[in-house]
Formats: structure tokens, sequence, C-alpha cells
């Protein structure tokens, strides 16, 4: 029987997750399948992983983000990309990712993730020297 596409992205990423957590139902596929945000994605993974890796920290951590939950119920504010970036001090690079994945939130527009791979590349290309990528359009910043 073959892999489904995720299941090869898993076997194929950058941590290894057989080393965090028990079974072939991994936590970021639980999550995206019920449609859980980051915070409630962070909680089911720290639950799930911190027999095997960082312990009482990572319950701590789930406690955080359910806490942060709360809080955001009564006290939601809308935060821009603009505002985020020059908090965050965020490069070009960085600031372009962040409007492509708000960009993919509000249309659900898939093909917008391959474009957020790309600038991904190229920031890991100037971040930490991977001199194999080069790009054409090396030029949208002035430099």
């Amino acid at each position: 029987m073959s892999k489904s596409k995720l299941e090869e992205l898993l076997d194929n990423s950058p941590g290894n997750y057989d080393n965090h957590y028990h079974g072939k139902i991994q936590p970021v596929m639980f999550s995206n399948s019920n449609n859980f945000g980051l915070c409630e994605g962070n909680v089911i993974k720290y639950i799930c992983r911190h027999a095997k890796k960082n312990g009482e920290e990572d319950l701590n951590k789930a406690i955080w983000y359910i806490n942060y939950l709360k809080d955001q119920s009564e006290n939601k504010s809308f935060i821009s990309v603009d505002r985020f970036a020059e908090d965050q001090r965020l490069n070009f690079l960085q600031e372009q990712i962040a409007n492509l994945m708000s960009y993919y939130k509000s249309t659900g527009d898939v093909s917008i993730l391959d474009d957020a791979i790309k600038l991904i590349e190229k920031l890991k290309a100037r971040e930490y020297g991977d001199e194999k990528i080069i790009y054409e359009d090396d030029d949208e910043e002035g430099d």
C-alpha cells in the first residue's frame, strides 16, 4: 500500500517524529484535520510528546497556550502584518513570508504556499549560505 503525501512529508521531515511521538497519526495531522490554530495545535503537540522530550516543561507550555487562548477569547485584537513585522524586526523576506501566510489564511489559495516555500528557501540561502539556490528575481529589495 502506498503512503499518503502527508506520510511521505512526515517521513522526510527535518525533525524525527519517532523520537517524540507514538503511533502513526502525528499531532500535526490531527491538529490540521480538526482545523486547529497554532495554539490548539501546540497544546496537542506538547501533551503528546512530554514523556519522550521535555517532561514537565512541555506540560507547562501546554498550560500556557490554554491560558493564552482563554485570554484571547476575551481580549481578541487584530495584529497587522506590518505591525508584527515592525515589532519583530523582520527583514524584507520574513515580512513577505508573513504576508503570504496571511493571504493564504484569508483566501485558502494553496498556490500561495509554493511562493512561501520559495521565499523561505531564499531566506535560507541568504542566512545560511546555501549557494545551491539561485534566484533570477534577486533584486526585489533594491540590493
